[in-house]
């Protein structure tokens, strides 16, 4: 099916181990503009209430996403000749027949015009966005656009698991759409220990694919922030954190993770480990991806270089991250209240949309915050409450990741670097170990580390420490 080879037999068989699936069939089908997809035709089990959108999200957090029909649906039962076979020109039939009602939905146009207007090219109902060039802008402008539609929100990393304008149509055609239950999302398939990526500021799991797709071939599932929607469903980070935990032991086989977090998600990928082991989840390996020695002062052009001691403050890059977070929000504090989120996010070097007294007050009354603001919104409240969060200790072994941003050849070289912060090679992470700390060097600047082009390198390198530490 379209660019890699499928056998339709066993997609048939993993269908069929789904328990709520009583017979099943998968037959080829002609897909709009593009080569011909999988389409997936099952009976249920008598009181089974699932649909071929709920199927499939649940077939995609189990399988390789290559055996996943991109589309399934559920009749009373299969059609069948008279000798009791299946009767695949029926089949046929109800694969083109489901094909041809939704390409008229109310969601595969608009999202497909969507992306023709953004991308500038001609989008098929059966693209998938990846290959046409979607970054996580026009993500969140899909997002936006089907709540728009629809009245519920569904994270961009929905589009990892249904990645056309037809799959979509299929998810959101459901009451109890499946974008809304599972913060865990699965972005890639293979060997291996599961990696579990803990959510960074940007909060979506839709930013870790690069670094999913370069650890050598893993399977990775990655956190959404349960805030981005709009809704405040925890009031700590421990309760942020857990919803993760929770929704991530439900879509895992339980065998040993490894959690990995990177800047800011490091503590989220702590806190996850701990939280793992308290629910009985067997954690192979921790890893870290903090900041290294830094530049204390950056080139501002015909200004020159900023002093270290002017706005905005810099924190000692000896503290791990949330001290420094602590840092910028002491200062925010000084700022009037409007104005704070702003100041950290600028200091944090973040281009955002800020109302902070808006977005509360959008809350309060409506209960959501509103799509443009959310974003914000949800990334400072995670800084606040990643600030109050009491780091505990981690009872075993971890990897911290970190790169020297002084190194000629990362950054334009200054005289200004704080080389102090070689004098502490754990970065302040060692006295929340237990067990033993590795210090695993990498090359790349931080801001960019999950990016090309240092993020296939990052992804060799966690790959490597992933054979030694944990066995896989």
């Amino acid at each position: 099916m379209g660019p890699k080879r499928v056998d339709l037999a066993l997609i048939e068989r993993l269908l069929c181990e789904l328990p709520e699936v009583a017979d099943a069939a998968v037959v080829p089908a002609a897909a709009d503009g593009g080569a011909p997809v999988a389409v997936g035709i099952v009976s249920l089990h008598p009181g089974a209430t699932l649909t071929g959108p709920e199927l499939r999200w649940h077939q995609s957090m189990r399988v390789p996403l290559a055996m996943v029909p991109r589309r399934i649906e559920v009749v009373p039962r299969l059609p069948r000749t008279e000798d009791g076979s299946l009767d695949r020109d029926a089949m046929d039939d109800l694969a083109v027949g489901a094909g041809a009602v939704q390409a008229v939905g109310a969601i595969a146009g608009p999202v497909a015009d969507l992306w023709r207007r953004q991308l500038g090219t001609t989008v098929s109902l059966d693209e998938e966005f990846d290959r046409i060039g979607g970054d996580f802008g026009l993500a969140q402008r899909t997002s936006g656009q089907i709540e728009d539609l629809t009245g519920r929100w569904y994270p961009p990393s929905v589009l990892v698991s249904h990645p056309t304008p037809r799959a979509l149509e299929e998810l959101v055609g459901t009451a109890t759409g499946a974008g809304e239950a599972s913060t865990a999302v699965l972005l890639a398939d293979g060997r291996g220990p599961t990696v579990a990526i803990a959510y960074d500021m940007d909060g979506s799991a839709f930013t870790m694919r690069d670094l999913a797709t370069s650890l050598g071939g893993r399977r990775v599932i990655g956190l959404d922030l349960p805030t981005a929607g709009g809704r405040a469903r925890a009031r700590s980070f421990e309760e942020l954190v857990g919803i993760g935990a929770d929704d991530l032991i439900a879509a895992h086989d339980g065998s040993p993770l490894v959690v990995i977090g990177y800047s800011l998600g490091a503590i989220g990928a702590f806190e996850l480990a701990v939280q793992l082991r308290r629910r009985g989840q067997e954690v192979a390996m921790v890893g870290l991806i903090d900041l290294g020695p830094v530049h204390v002062a950056f080139n501002t052009g015909r200004r020159g270089m900023r002093p270290a001691e002017t706005w905005p403050w810099r924190p000692p890059a000896t503290d791990p991250f949330h001290r420094r977070a602590a840092g910028y929000l002491r200062h925010a504090a000084d700022q009037p209240r409007g104005r704070r989120l702003e100041y950290v996010a600028r200091a944090a070097n973040v281009g955002r949309d800020f109302d902070l007294l808006r977005a509360e007050h959008d809350l309060r009354v409506h209960g959501a915050v509103r799509p443009s603001l959310r974003r914000s919104w949800s990334w400072y409240r995670l800084v606040e409450w990643t600030v109050d969060h009491r780091l505990g200790t981690w009872d075993g072994d971890a990897v911290l990741f970190v790169c020297d941003q002084t190194v000629k050849g990362n950054v334009p070289t200054s005289a200004k670097v704080d080389f102090a912060s070689k004098l502490e090679a754990t970065i302040g992470w060692g006295p929340h170990i237990a067990g033993h700390l590795t210090t695993w060097p990498v090359v790349g600047v931080h801001t960019d580390l999950v990016e090309p082009p240092y993020v296939k390198g990052l992804g060799e390198e966690v790959s490597r420490a992933i054979e030694v530490h944990a066995g896989g």
